[in-house]
């Protein structure tokens, strides 16, 4: 009668195990890199990549972005990667013509944000503290725990923003955003989204 039980218990367990493996989820979109863009340049042993210079502050999207159509209607601002809210010191982000970054030195990379010519913001990263050098590029990386109200779970999400530059000096912006978690309390799942961004250097530089 015990061997009975046991072999019960394991037939139940392990259909359950079967459930919970088949209805897992697991999505992926990642943007392929356009032949027309130049390639991204190398970097070199264990220095930071260079990204210094001035880009438009407005950038272009690569065609196999998931929310591609999205950003045609709402373009995508290198801007608000890097400044909270939708204003900068009073200033809408389409108003942000170009930014420009120097390159990393002393542990630090500055960001500046132009209108035109006036110098609207800028902003000091530290390394370790706001980003790190990969042999990707400069990665900066946020994560924080979402808990979903309607239908229950939670989840994990990772954004990483990698920058380098390209060959032709344009600015290279991966962003991968990766969540990992448990929806309706039982269902695991999973999601990565690699979408590929590209900032061309600005005509005017301040």
């Amino acid at each position: 009668m015990t061997l009975k039980i046991k072999s019960l218990e394991n037939v139940v367990l392990l259909n359950l195990f079967l459930i919970f493996v088949l209805t897992s989820c697991s999505t992926s979109k990642i943007a392929q890199y356009p032949k027309s863009w130049k390639k991204s340049a190398l970097i070199y042993g264990e220095s930071c990549a260079n990204i210094s210079g001035t880009y438009e502050n407005e950038g272009i999207d690569a065609p196999s972005n998931k929310d591609v159509k999205w950003h045609q209607k709402h373009p995508i601002f290198l801007s608000n990667f890097f400044t909270d809210g939708p204003l900068v010191n009073g200033y809408k982000q389409k108003w942000i013509t170009h930014i420009k970054f120097s390159e990393v030195k002393g542990k630090k990379l500055t960001a500046e944000f132009y209108k035109k010519e006036k110098l609207i913001y800028s902003k000091i990263f530290v390394i370790k503290e706001d980003f790190l050098c990969t042999t990707e590029g400069i990665v900066f990386e946020s994560s924080y725990n979402k808990v979903y109200e309607i239908g229950g779970g939670f989840g994990h999400r990772v954004t990483k923003l990698i920058f380098t530059k390209t060959k032709d000096n344009s600015l290279l912006l991966t962003k991968d955003f990766s969540e990992k978690g448990l929806a309706l309390v039982l269902v695991p799942f999973s999601e990565k989204v690699v979408s590929l961004y590209k900032f061309n250097r600005a005509k005017t530089k301040p």
